[in-house]
């Protein structure tokens, strides 16, 4: 419902590569909320939402150093700049900071202690740091053993 909020563009979603398949079953699958919530409150339907922008980040060999970046945005004085982060063997991983008038936001997705967040954040104005619970972790592998469905080492392409 962007119209709700007075928006008229389509969102950006800046990722490295993917980002398209992703954006493209979201806009398809909030296609009919649209129609319908259009009709409902009598305004012209806005269409897809989401528009994909995907960007490189590391070449082969700054893959297996996890430490490559590149800026995604600069415009209007908002800068933001995509990091590479260490999640193997989950590739691309990366984090985000946000410049704007001489404030700073870091968001990293989970990653394990690494250079890279440190370097982004050093500075930063506030750090947001996705991190799982080991405990939790730990509880949940043994489920999965429990069930016979130790699937850490499976690639998200294969299938039991």
């Amino acid at each position: 419902m962007p119209w709700a909020a007075g928006r008229s563009t389509l969102l950006i979603v800046f990722r490295p590569g993917g980002v398209e398949d992703v954006v493209a079953g979201l806009n398809r699958a909030y296609e009919h909320d649209d129609d319908y919530r259009s009709a409902l409150h009598g305004l012209p339907s806005t269409g897809a939402a989401l528009t994909a922008h995907p960007f490189g980040l590391a070449t082969a060999a700054e893959r297996t150093t996890h430490m490559a970046e590149t800026i995604v945005l600069d415009d209007g004085g908002l800068k933001i700049t995509a990091f590479q982060v260490n999640h193997e063997p989950v590739y691309p991983a990366v984090g985000y900071r946000f410049d704007y008038k001489g404030r700073s936001v870091v968001f990293s997705r989970d990653t394990i202690r690494w250079p890279n967040v440190v370097t982004h954040s050093a500075d930063a104005d506030v750090l947001i740091h996705e991190a799982q619970s080991e405990d939790a972790r730990r509880v949940m592998l043994e489920a999965l053993r429990r069930n016979g469905q130790d699937q850490r080492r499976r690639s998200r392409n294969s299938r039991p």
